[in-house]
């Protein structure tokens, strides 16, 4: 699924790839790439306090659709 097509309000899970599980979360927001070899970014809120404890900022890497 392209990057692109995550839409604030979308389901997304978040990997951070650190050994941590995935978890869902909303998206509250996003910022488009500045430049070519820019990341874009999603502002998540998690569905469960226990996954992540607030709000945060994840890249482009780090999210994929639900």
């Amino acid at each position: 699924m392209l990057k692109s097509e995550i839409k604030v309000g979308d389901l997304v899970e978040i990997n951070l790839k650190t050994g941590l599980d995935p978890f869902l979360g909303e998206v509250l927001a996003t910022n488009p790439p500045i430049g070519a070899d820019e990341h874009k970014w999603y502002r998540v809120k998690p569905a469960s306090g226990d996954d992540m404890p607030g709000t945060f900022w994840y890249k482009d890497t780090e999210v994929s659709k639900k």
